[in-house]
């Protein structure tokens, strides 16, 4: 019993451990930047902070998918294993949360996908935003209190808080990926932090 409180004891103090390096991951990147700047090294000052800054894109990334719907009245998420995915995207910056759903019989998908927190995003935000150049690309329509862009290829665009720009497409038709855009919490992505 001795060794079992032990054995408890040290994956505790791992899991701690392991949160706590992630911590020091990004501050150590920082205080490293700010010698190296201090230093006058700015080449190598900026590749700190920008180690930092990816840090912190990760540890955001895993809280995004908890922003995805539940699956519609008889859709299931298309793999259990793999329920969502996020990452941070390091070509574009940001972050992003993936989830695909299949109707029952397994015929039709939808994937809703949320993208934030890149200046790539804040620039086709823009186009989204402004209703003459967004009418060129398909037909715009209001959805829960949210301005939508159903685009010529079927998938539904949304910018949210003028950070996060959100897709749903795949298979099914428009009135269920409408649903899918209707369950999203758009306050709880506007609150995102």
């Amino acid at each position: 019993m001795q060794s079992f409180k032990v054995l408890i004891a040290g994956a505790l103090a791992l899991g701690l451990s392991v949160s706590a390096a992630l911590a020091d991951e990004v501050t150590e990147q920082i205080e490293e930047g700010l010698k190296a700047y201090k230093a006058g090294d700015f080449t190598l000052a900026k590749q700190y902070l920008e180690t930092a800054s990816q840090l912190i894109n990760q540890k955001k990334a895993e809280k995004l998918p908890d922003l995805l719907p539940a699956p519609e009245k008889g859709w299931t998420v298309a793999d259990i294993d793999d329920e969502a995915e996020a990452s941070s995207t390091p070509l574009i910056g940001g972050i992003t949360a993936r989830r695909t759903y299949v109707s029952k019989d397994g015929t039709e998908d939808v994937t809703v996908e949320i993208a934030g927190d890149s200046p790539m995003l804040t620039q086709m935000a823009v186009v989204l935003m402004n209703p003459t150049l967004a009418g060129t690309l398909g037909k715009i329509r209001v959805i829960d209190k949210q301005r939508a862009l159903i685009m010529r290829n079927g998938e539904i665009k949304l910018v949210v808080d003028n950070r996060f720009v959100v897709t749903v497409g795949g298979t099914a038709p428009e009135d269920t990926k409408i649903a899918y855009v209707e369950s999203i919490d758009y306050d709880a992505i506007e609150q995102f932090e």
